[in-house]
């Protein structure tokens, strides 16, 4: 399930909950439509910037962690996802290691950021590359932390 839907799921719920609980109390609406207002504000908060601090976070989580895998792969292709009606899509990037195993790696714009060669990955090239195994981004993807085309590191 993805992060936001998820939000979008507990938001309605607990309005729901204050909606009975309300009720119960025998709140004024006066009271109750405060209560709301608030709560919708603090949800679009959430929505609008916690999913992003959520990505760096978790992005910074994987750089940091002393457990990085080395390997080298077989570039094959950018996949974009489709998330919304807006033309709005999810990046991932495809490789093929040597035993023929696929890795799948997050493309977010933190990516995008943190590691520029992502934007000129050739497809049939070979890259080495440093991931988090253990820290995924909500899709279960793997997150790149390091990049390196394999001719630059034969040449060294």
């Amino acid at each position: 399930m993805y992060l936001d839907t998820a939000l979008f799921i507990t938001s309605f719920g607990s309005l729901i909950l204050f909606g009975l609980v309300a009720y119960g109390l025998k709140m004024s609406q006066n009271t109750q439509s405060i209560i709301i207002l608030v709560m919708i504000c603090g949800f679009m908060y959430m929505y609008l910037f916690g999913l992003d601090l959520y990505r760096e976070s978790n992005y910074q989580k994987a750089l940091d962690t002393p457990l990085q895998n080395y390997t080298c792969a077989i570039f094959v292709r950018q996949i974009h996802f489709n998330i919304g009606r807006k033309q709005q899509y999810e990046t991932a990037f495809q490789f093929k290691t040597p035993n023929s195993k696929f890795l799948e790696f997050n493309g977010d714009p933190i990516a995008f950021k943190h590691i520029a060669q992502l934007q000129t990955l050739q497809a049939g090239q070979t890259y080495c590359f440093h991931y988090a195994s253990q820290i995924h981004d909500w899709n279960g993807r793997f997150i790149l932390t390091e990049l390196h085309p394999f001719a630059l590191l034969k040449s060294e």
